[in-house]
């Protein structure tokens, strides 16, 4: 018996917890610097912040699953190896596991999953970079790094089963520091690795076949994998090579950065791999993860480049906030003055089905019963600089029916 959040129950359902990830470094010497790494929860419109576990490494990645048989959800999160290892198993990654309600707060004592040692030999720093639970939630699959720092750096995906820790090769270790990996939700795989001629694309695994197949064969784009939409039909992608972004992803980097990298953000149709940008969306803002809903991109607003365009530095928030933006308005709107934003679940009721599922894949499930909406808290919505101005259009030419009169403007202040 499995379950499976469905795109149907995605998009009609309530949105569940969001996760985020938050490292701080206390220095208490020349040599001496103590870590504090959590993960930390809240609802769907940025209340009720919990957090659900603490530990003391830095934490490079956190995942959450789909509900489970007691409507509970599971994070999983990867606490980055200490300085100054030796041996593959001493530079070990270690995943951990905590389970929270439907409303994020911790219901059990976070315990170890699993340890994953090092790719190389010697000293070596290690971590996961993505961390993404299959359908069923039975399957947790990493994207692991071992970076020596002087070379010989290598990744490889592992997928962790989520009771018993056991792991499995799903890609074997390679020297590629754009390698990154998650589930759809239909149970395929998706990731990025670079190829023979330098350039990064995007390939998949089918849950039926183990065969993986490339998607993408663009030369002008380098497709890093960030995440896939609910509904299956697209691979939200950032171009790692573009001239402003210079590797800010992959090995070097995660998803809670703490600066704009001035990125190049696509979708890539996983019908055909044909890549399509994202219209209207804006410089300041960085994409991490779909909404369950299928509507919108959750990501960090950075404040900095925002603040030197407005003329009304009071309109803006003068931190960075963790924003999502509206693939359909365009709109930006502030869930939270927390930033770290990993991954976003969604709420469906559980439905019990017959199906068996093949180890270290997701599977698909026919029926599932979505969950009575909620009503959340009105969000700040955060103006845009981005190029579309559609909404702003159709309000003016109402203006102008409404009035019979001719109104002049002038739209200014562009990107």
């Amino acid at each position: 018996m499995i379950y499976s959040p469905s795109v149907s129950a995605a998009q009609d359902g309530e949105n569940g917890p969001i996760v985020y990830t938050e490292n701080t470094y206390d220095v208490k010497g020349e040599d001496s610097v103590e870590v504090q790494g959590k993960v930390i929860t809240t609802s769907q419109d940025g209340s009720n912040e919990q957090v659900v576990a603490e530990t003391e490494n830095a934490i490079s990645a956190a995942g959450i699953s789909g509900p489970t048989a007691e409507n509970n959800h599971d994070i999983a999160y990867g606490e980055i190896s200490e300085v100054g290892c030796v041996g593959s198993s001493d530079c070990a990654a270690t995943v951990s596991k905590v389970t929270t309600d439907k409303d994020g707060v911790a219901v059990g004592t976070p315990a170890e999953l699993t340890k994953l040692d090092s790719l190389v030999d010697g000293k070596s720093e290690n971590r996961v970079g993505n961390l993404s639970y299959s359908p069923d939630g039975k399957t947790v699959l990493a994207t692991q790094y071992s970076d020596k720092r002087r070379g010989d750096d290598k990744s490889a995906v592992i997928a962790i089963d989520n009771d018993t820790g056991a792991t499995s090769e799903v890609v074997a270790p390679r020297e590629d520091p754009h390698l990154n990996a998650g589930y759809a939700d239909d149970g395929t795989i998706y990731y990025s690795r670079t190829n023979k001629r330098g350039n990064v694309d995007i390939w998949y695994i089918k849950k039926d076949n183990p065969t993986p197949e490339r998607l993408t064969k663009t030369r002008r784009i380098n497709e890093f994998f960030l995440d896939v939409s609910p509904d299956n039909k697209s691979v939200l992608v950032v171009d790692v090579n573009s001239e402003s972004c210079y590797y800010s992803y992959g090995m070097y980097a995660s998803l809670n950065l703490d600066y704009n990298p001035y990125c190049d953000y696509y979708l890539v149709s996983t019908a055909d791999g044909s890549i399509s940008t994202i219209s209207g969306l804006p410089e300041e803002f960085v994409p991490a993860y779909f909404s369950p809903d299928n509507t919108k991109l959750i990501g960090t607003r950075f404040a900095g480049l925002t603040l030197a365009r407005s003329f009304n530095i009071s309109d803006y928030p003068s931190s960075d906030v963790t924003a999502t933006f509206d693939l359909n308005t365009h709109e930006l709107a502030m869930i939270s003055e927390r930033i770290g934003v990993q991954q976003w679940a969604p709420r469906v009721e559980q439905t019990t089905v017959e199906n068996e599922t093949k180890p270290g894949m997701g599977v698909v499930v026919n029926a599932v019963k979505a969950t009575k909406k909620v009503q959340s808290k009105t969000v700040e919505t955060l103006p845009a600089t981005g190029d579309n101005m559609n909404t702003l259009v159709y309000s003016m030419i109402a203006l102008l029916i409404a009035s019979a009169g001719s109104i002049w403007y002038t739209l200014s202040n562009r990107k």
